[in-house]
């Protein structure tokens, strides 16, 4: 239930900046979205499943779909290459 209601904090944000509420500048967007990536972890570890293998395997399925090139494998991939070279 936190993760839903983290959401719902990460859509107040969005209407905030995007003027279609009143801007209370009590939180901010990138608070809202770590806590939304802080719940989402924590459920995904209660439950013993592997998230990076998980977006992984998402992203891959995403760049066959919408024909993006890099993936995301790939690009961290390139990531890690171009940081050993320097």
């Amino acid at each position: 239930m936190k993760l839903v209601e983290e959401i719902g904090e990460v859509a107040e944000v969005l209407n905030q900046l995007e003027g279609r509420k009143e801007n209370t500048g009590n939180t901010s967007l990138e608070n809202e979205l770590v806590d939304v990536i802080h719940y989402a972890v924590a459920i995904a570890s209660i439950n013993h499943i592997d998230l990076t293998t998980s977006i992984i395997k998402k992203d891959k399925q995403a760049a066959i779909k919408y024909n993006q090139s890099p993936n995301l494998e790939e690009f961290l991939d390139e990531s890690k290459d171009h940081e050993n070279h320097i």
